[in-house]
């Protein structure tokens, strides 16, 4: 609580002239300040409460008091108020509440209080400790522990390790850098120590604490990428690549919006994006750039609220934004910006592998273009997933004649045998291109002469005509047994889709579908055998911690580095990285436990990749496939869910 004091005004006074005015608004101040002490920090009776008469201005401008007139009322030796009292904790009831105390300082504490109770009374039988005084920073505090019994108060003492760097407690630090792998945030982590009973630190303080771990963070990681592309390097020297500075990676942009565009908002829904390169020459997949656009700045929108006219990005101390608001965000700047990045350590970029809507492989050809001597094109390289749902795009959309799929008179029916059909094309596809990467022992361009017949024998096979099945379509035997085709799809026979009357036009349609992944340009896109599915898995990884509906202006890149030291290596490397270069030390208790979730995750992520665990999942797809269509078929599933019911009058009565 504080108390003002009265001394600058007369300090104020001295030596001004002393205009009717300015003595009019000084002495108005001078019992406003009065009022305010009498009628709110103080009641009558208290040591503290403030003298009757104030300081007023003299006619001859100089200031006088009247503390002659009423000494006599004061008491003497009255005590000066303080600025900042602190609470009388002996009136509190004891051990309510927890708080985090350092097992390093509890044995100092105990130690020491030991010792200084019997220097002060060895006699003392019944020792009644309290907590005489506690303050309090962030998580840590200081005690001065007293003895109702024998008196006895101790020095005050710290329940907390100091970082070695600072005198900060080590403990803020550690809880900063934890809060920036979740996404609970700071409201969510003090509501988290509140349910425990810990008194959680000051927010202003804790957002402190939080950027300057964040700016640690992204400090550890871009050294941490650095470090993985001399690895990537060396992997490809010692593989004896002629250009061994040469990369092929997969990039990927990812926004924090679900939409592009927004129903209420102009221009883009998200304010918030990042671009991930990923290597594609070890077997790590390491993340070796990223690219963060932020368009948000809590200062900048603070200042304007407030009638300063500041502008973002850069127009003011602490600009958080790189990006002006209504300027859309770029994966080709993105790109741009990684090439830039890679440039400065003789790295470029050879092949790009993207999905079909960015212009990345544009962004770092205009870099090279700008910036090298020599000609250098970046061939762009496309991603089989991303293909693949293209081409069922494809056939759904395909104007099929009304007799293709036999028995499906409505137009719901023929719907869902368009659906099936398209995954069984999908599916179709990728098994032909395996096949001809192991007839070319991994070189799948040189059987590029194979795709006309292996096309025509795919269009004649779904008419039912499988003569040229057994020497061109490659994965159909054409005996209709158990090395046929149908015999073994995963989605038609599932389907009750047991043959197709196709007419000419729906084969034209049939051949330009399989165009989309059997064409040579489509194979030789292809051809690298490299995807951007680890781009996604990067972006789902990332979504945990940094979830489209949440909104992070300071600390978005932090938190966006902090989540890609962990994937690149494992949790408790991230974490105890953080911690030792935060506090000086690592981490010593919870070791064992990042030691044994970084085991289970390395184990998780290993499994996934056997051939074991890849059967398991396509048999169980395909037994899910089977009893989904068993329980639509026998009328136990119904869906209720359509688009459009407000405006047929047929789905609703109001």
């Amino acid at each position: 609580m504080m108390v003002l004091s009265l001394v600058p005004a007369t300090q104020l006074c001295y030596g001004l002239i002393c205009k009717s005015n300015f003595r009019e608004k000084v002495e108005k101040m001078v019992k406003g300040i009065a009022a305010q002490r009498k009628k709110v920090h103080f009641k009558p009776g208290n040591p503290y409460f403030p003298r009757k008469n104030v300081a007023l201005m003299s006619e001859e401008g100089a200031c006088s008091s009247s503390a002659e007139e009423d000494a006599s009322s004061q008491p003497e030796n009255l005590p000066r108020p303080l600025l900042r009292p602190r609470r009388n904790l002996q009136g509190e009831q004891p051990n309510l509440g927890n708080f985090i105390i350092s097992e390093r300082q509890y044995l100092s504490i105990l130690e020491t209080l030991h010792m200084d109770l019997l220097k002060h009374d060895e006699d003392c039988n019944s020792r009644q400790l309290f907590i005489t005084d506690r303050h309090k920073l962030g998580l840590g505090q200081k005690h001065a522990i007293g003895c109702k019994n024998c008196k006895f108060v101790s020095k005050r003492v710290q329940t907390y390790d100091e970082c070695k760097a600072s005198k900060r407690p080590a403990v803020n630090l550690k809880y900063g850098a934890g809060l920036l792998d979740t996404p609970i945030g700071i409201d969510g982590g003090n509501i988290l120590l509140a349910s425990m009973d810990i008194e959680p630190p000051a927010r202003s303080a804790m957002q402190r604490i939080m950027n300057l771990v964040s700016e640690k963070t992204i400090e550890l990681n871009k050294k941490d990428m650095e470090e993985k592309r001399r690895l990537v390097v060396k992997h490809n020297k010692e593989h004896g690549v002629k250009d061994p500075n040469h990369l092929s990676l997969s990039f990927d942009g990812r926004y924090n919006a679900n939409r592009m565009f927004s129903s209420y908002k102009p221009g883009q829904a998200s304010s918030q994006a990042y671009g991930v390169a990923i290597e594609n020459h070890t077997e790590h997949k390491y993340v070796v750039a990223l690219a963060v656009q932020n368009k948000l700045c809590w200062t900048g929108a603070h200042l304007r609220n407030k009638g300063f006219k500041v502008t973002c990005p850069g127009g003011h101390t602490g600009c958080t934004a790189n990006l002006p608001y209504m300027k859309p965000h770029s994966e080709r700047k993105m790109a741009y910006d990684i090439a830039d990045e890679l440039s400065k350590e003789d790295i470029l970029v050879r092949t790009l592998t993207t999905d079909g809507d960015t212009q990345a492989y544009l962004g770092m050809t205009e870099f090279y273009e700008q910036h090298l001597d020599k000609v250098w094109t970046v061939t762009r390289k496309a991603d089989p997933q991303h293909l693949s749902i293209t081409q069922m795009k494809k056939a759904r959309r395909s104007d099929w004649s009304k007799s293709m799929f036999p028995g499906r008179t409505t137009l719901k029916a023929r719907r869902e045998a368009c659906a099936a059909l398209s995954m069984d094309i999908r599916t179709r596809c990728n098994a032909i291109i395996e096949k001809l990467k192991e007839r070319g022992n991994g070189d799948i361009t040189s059987q590029l002469h194979f795709l006309p017949q292996v096309c025509r024998a795919t269009v004649e096979c779904y008419a039912g005509n499988c003569s040229y099945c057994p020497h061109d379509s490659l994965i159909c035997g054409g005996t209709g047994g158990v090395g046929d085709w149908w015999f073994h799809s995963q989605f038609l026979p599932t389907r009750d889709v047991h043959r197709l009357d196709m007419t000419e036009n729906d084969k034209l349609l049939m051949a330009s579908v399989l165009q989309v992944r059997l064409s040579e340009q489509a194979v030789k896109s292809v051809s690298d055998n490299t995807s951007t599915q680890k781009c996604e898995a990067f972006n789902r990884g990332v979504l945990s911690t940094l979830p489209k509906h949440v909104n992070l202006s300071k600390n978005f890149e932090g938190t966006l580095h902090a989540k890609t030291l962990k994937l690149n290596n494992s949790l408790e490397y991230s974490v105890q990285t953080k911690t030792s270069s935060l506090t000086g030390e690592p981490l010593a208790k919870a070791s064992k436990y990042l030691a044994q979730a970084s085991e289970r995750g390395k184990h998780h992520q290993k499994y996934q990749k056997t051939d074991t665990y890849r059967r398991q999942r396509k048999s169980r797809r395909a037994a899910m496939e089977r009893r989904y269509y068993k329980s639509k078929k026998e009328g136990n599933y119904e869906e209720e869910y359509s688009k459009g019911q407000l405006d047929d009058p047929g789905h609703h009565n109001y």
